[in-house]
């Protein structure tokens, strides 16, 4: 009978191997966010030390599919993500999301574009809306805009840990009755 598989994004036992003096090799086979199972390894001084190195390479693995938001995606990654999102929606005007776009490319990645999320502090996005208002408030003003939403999407999407009771997404805005 075959053994059971892994769930999703947890590992197996962790194995030591002593490689020379002073270093050691840990193991273990790893359930990826794709499906696959893969060993993955690290090295330290002694075992312990090793298995450590071990767990928080595991921990903080970040996953092999794009479309899954973690702490380690990109800004413009997620930027990305999000407009692929309102433009699938439909139910934001075309001009808007064509707004945003030119926000997005023109303030908001060449500042943030290279930051993973765990890297885009509160602090600062507040400088970066700062400095950006101190030449044209009109542009830190959809910055802030896009910046909110983008997050929102970081926050709702369910492979963030720790998201389950976020906001779910706004629902679509009624239209007005012509009078």
């Amino acid at each position: 009978m075959a053994r059971p598989e892994l769930p999703i994004g947890t590992w197996g036992n962790i194995r030591t191997q002593k490689l020379g003096a002073n270093r050691f090799r840990a193991r273990a086979r790893f359930r990826d966010y794709d499906g696959k199972t893969r060993d993955i390894e690290a090295t330290g001084t002694t075992g312990p030390a090793a298995a450590r190195a071990l767990k928080v390479k595991l921990r903080d693995r970040t996953t092999p599919n794009d479309d899954e938001i973690t702490r380690e995606t990109r800004v413009s990654t997620l930027a990305d993500l999000w407009i692929e999102e309102i433009t699938t929606e439909e139910r934001i005007a075309p001009q808007t999301i064509q707004r945003y776009e030119t926000s997005t490319r023109n303030a908001i990645l060449p500042a943030l574009g290279n930051l993973r999320i765990r890297e885009a502090s509160v602090g600062r996005l507040d400088r970066f809306l700062r400095d950006t208002a101190k030449d044209r408030p009109s542009a830190a003003k959809g910055a802030k805009v896009v910046l909110s939403q983008m997050f929102a999407l970081a926050v709702r999407d369910p492979h963030q840990p720790g998201t389950r009771h976020r906001p779910a997404p706004q629902t679509p805005p009624r239209c007005r009755r012509p009078h």
